[in-house]
């Protein structure tokens, strides 16, 4: 296989990024098929830069783009970000080398996260990811593996005060954002026991378990037809099919989607402390009081839904999976509670107030929300 110089392989990268979006997916699916594995630890943050546009108003525009208004561009970035796309090809080789991390700001996370990075009072899910300054002893920035990178930043790219205001309002809200948000749910977050999460890792890079989750701790089942000196199936268990395996991508989809949206500052009015890198005209931006837009509300409502029908599988669930199922009700009441409080109390009592209702309908009535393979 051909291995492009450094140099002019990010100098063609550079240039792939230039272009329209439909070549530019072409372009740069060619070149995560070519490259190695330095020249993809290379590109990998840059082109996540380029994606979501953290800290620049020029992104790939995912709120914008509808079926309606850009078919081609449309059917190009799904197609490229998909559950099994380009992107998260290039994700799964970088996570074979658990030594790959990437720095994730701060200042990105809502105030109640960020908490939970306190060396001191780290919550489990965070855990492995602190980086800590060792003279202060303070959290300085998250290090992530590049899964978990991704979906911060696409979780963060919904309420990044830059683009806020970025997506339509209006009748045309189903964004390729939105379309890929609802694709990894439904991969990610399966409420069908029979569907595996693809693809099938050969390797485990887990983290620390958010929960104790029951099941983690059971006995592998061995056939006591079958002698357990000649066959030492706990060994061949753990290195092949390791439990964390099934549940570490679900717990990290599950959780970046609910403590980044349900805790945001901008819509919970906290106060929120900014590094110098940031700009005053960022920090303005930032904590002006605005209202969240419909698009987050019906994002918001969406997850409810789908936690609701994740949740009420979990009965016909004996997998590893089922017993995250368990625990994501509760995970979830306290925040959303909070965030229902405040949307109750400040939003316009206009038309639009339907939106809140229904929220909030959704969250009380699980009942609604059967798994797939039970409808009819």
């Amino acid at each position: 296989m051909f291995y492009p110089q450094q140099e002019s392989f990010m100098a063609n990268f550079g240039e792939a990024l230039l272009k329209n979006i439909d070549e530019r997916c072409g372009e740069l699916a060619v070149f995560i098929d070519r490259a190695n594995l330095k020249d993809l630890h290379s590109i990998y943050p840059m082109l996540i830069d380029s994606i979501f546009g953290p800290l620049s108003k020029e992104c790939w525009n995912l709120r914008g783009i509808t079926e309606s208004n850009s078919l081609r561009t449309y059917n190009a970035v799904r197609q490229f970000l998909s559950p099994l796309g380009p992107i998260f090809k290039l994700i799964y080789t970088l996570l074979k080398d658990p030594l790959v991390k990437f720095n994730f700001n701060l200042n990105y996370l809502p105030m109640k996260v960020r908490e939970n990075t306190n060396p001191s009072t780290t919550h489990p899910f965070y855990m492995d990811m602190i980086n800590v300054d060792l003279q202060t002893n303070q959290t300085v920035s998250l290090m992530l593996n590049p899964f978990d990178y991704y979906f911060f930043h696409f979780a963060y790219h919904l309420i990044n005060p830059i683009h806020f205001g970025q997506s339509s309002d209006t009748v045309h809200w189903e964004t390729v954002y939105f379309t890929l948000y609802c694709d990894y749910l439904r991969h990610y977050l399966p409420n069908d026991p029979s569907t595996k999460i693809l693809p099938n890792l050969n390797f485990y890079h887990g983290k620390n378990p958010y929960y104790t989750l029951p099941s983690l701790n059971k006995p592998a089942k061995v056939s006591k037809l079958l002698r357990a000196d000649l066959f030492n199936v706990n060994t061949v268990e753990s290195v092949q099919h390791h439990p964390r395996n099934e549940v570490w991508r679900s717990e990290t989809v599950m959780t970046v989607f609910i403590d980044m949206w349900f805790g945001s500052d901008r819509l919970l009015n906290s106060s929120y402390n900014f590094d110098s890198n940031f700009s005053t005209a960022f920090k303005d931006m930032f904590q002006r009081n605005e209202m969240p837009s419909t698009e987050y509300i019906r994002i918001v409502r969406v997850l409810v839904k789908h936690l609701h029908a994740f949740a009420n599988s979990a009965r016909a669930d004996d997998t590893h999976l089922g017993d995250l199922k368990r625990i994501v009700i509760p995970c979830l009441q306290g925040k959303i509670y909070v965030l229902l409080r405040h949307l109750i109390y400040s939003w316009p009592l206009d038309g639009s107030f339907r939106l809140v209702l229904e929220l909030w309908f959704s969250f009380i009535q699980p009942w609604r929300y059967l798994p797939d393979y039970l409808k009819l």
